[in-house]
């Protein structure tokens, strides 16, 4: 009610939900480039007001300089959220639930499995703070443990964001800042991302697009 009248507003934040989105990976590879993009869908929905559950499935292209590197495959991911209060969240996910990646040079494999246990909490309109840690086959402790904060400068339209994050694995153990932006128009969101990455390697700069419905 607003006065003696009756109000009615589109509540987004309740509800199912639907999303495409596009994101590409690019490797700084000095002479060399490595790119990969994910082309794909979200769903959720809510059960009550404090479950949440959601899937995701996406297309997966890789190509690069290097001979014979390049790859086509899919990737099926599930979620659920758990809302504790109006500004605090938990999440649990099982990203690569189901995937296969077919290489150029007639090899088939999948992303390897793994669990991501995560928190989120709003401490004001404008600033967020979250927190997570990623478990993964083959690995006896936990491969990726983050944190991080993301501050509308603008609200609703223009994020900054920045982090630190810990990967354990792989070719180098990584312990190194990360910085992002996104800006957001309407059910359009720009995402960009920089992660400073091992010497062997170098940095990741993610760019994504999301749509919402």
């Amino acid at each position: 009610f607003d006065g003696d009248r009756i109000v009615v507003r589109k509540d987004r934040e309740s509800g199912p939900a639907y999303a495409i989105g596009i994101q590409s990976l690019f490797l700084d590879m000095e002479e060399d480039g490595y790119s990969e993009l994910s082309i794909g869908g979200a769903a959720a929905w809510g059960y009550g007001d404090r479950v949440a559950f959601g899937m995701s499935l996406r297309a997966l292209v890789v190509s690069s300089d290097f001979d014979d590197v390049s790859a086509s495959g899919y990737n099926l991911g599930l979620g659920v959220t758990y809302r504790t209060s109006s500004r605090e969240r938990f999440a649990l996910s099982a990203p690569h639930l189901l995937s296969r990646v077919f290489w150029k040079f007639d090899s088939t494999e999948r992303l390897p499995a793994s669990l991501v246990v995560g928190w989120a909490r709003s401490f004001s309109p404008r600033i967020t703070g979250a927190a997570d840690i990623e478990l993964r086959e083959g690995e006896d402790s936990p491969y990726r443990v983050a944190l991080g904060a993301e501050v509308w400068v603008f609200p609703d339209r223009v994020a900054a964001r920045a982090g630190y994050r810990r990967l354990a694995g792989g070719l180098e153990d990584v312990s190194k800042p990360t910085f992002g932006a996104a800006v957001r128009l309407d059910r359009l969101r720009f995402d960009y991302a920089l992660r400073l990455g091992p010497e062997s390697l170098g940095d990741t700069h993610r760019i994504g697009l999301l749509v919402g419905f």
